[in-house]
């Protein structure tokens, strides 16, 4: 597939599909009760592999600017 619309729309459709997978075993009462209804709880528990942890850091309106302007327009 090289339709680019093609590909996100691929990409939506199957994390929309691991989202409601989620959902429904948290409200069918499938995963582990620690999990209550929180998907962040349920995935934390349900895969023992850690990931790494995101730190986000603020960033100036002019920054975000400067890395924008930055960015090859044909890959962006």
């Amino acid at each position: 597939m090289n339709n680019p619309q093609g590909i996100a729309n691929t990409f939506n459709d199957y994390f929309w599909i691991v989202v409601d997978t989620v959902m429904g075993n948290i409200k069918k009462g499938n995963s582990d009760p620690r999990d209550k209804v929180d998907p962040s709880n349920y995935l934390i528990n349900k895969y023992n592999s850690t990931f790494s942890r995101i730190i986000c850091n603020y960033a100036t309106t002019n920054e975000i600017y400067k890395i924008i302007k930055s960015l090859k327009t044909k890959n962006s």
